[in-house]
């Protein structure tokens, strides 16, 4: 079985808008299926809302964007009950959803938390 891990933003979004380094390793892994990369529609509006207002994308752009993410990912539905990340609370909804697959693996670029 292959770990299961919860990108934040700032991994997806450098993968795919400016790929190298890191970021686009991690997406690959998720694409080949090395990783079962997890979301939730709570982290697709954040990624929709940041490419739209900070990169300027096009709804259009974005949504393909989205449709791609959608297609390495597995998606499951929070309750967005957690409050553990009181530096930023939008990273609880990673964990959430990882927390939701067994033995999951936590990667928000620069932290990994491995086993929540």
């Amino acid at each position: 079985m292959a770990p299961i891990v919860g990108f934040d933003t700032n991994i997806v979004i450098p993968a795919l808008l400016f790929p190298g380094g890191s970021p686009l390793l991690c997406v690959s892994m998720a694409r080949n299926e090395r990783i079962q990369s997890v979301t939730c529609q709570e982290i697709l509006d954040e990624f929709s809302e940041k490419l739209i207002v900070k990169f300027t994308l096009s709804e259009e752009k974005t949504e393909e964007i989205i449709e791609e993410v959608c297609q390495f990912s597995r998606i499951v539905r929070i309750n967005q009950e957690l409050a553990l990340v009181s530096a930023d609370p939008d990273d609880d909804m990673i964990i959430e959803c990882a927390s939701l697959a067994r033995r999951p693996i936590l990667s928000r670029g620069t932290n990994i938390f491995p086993h929540f």
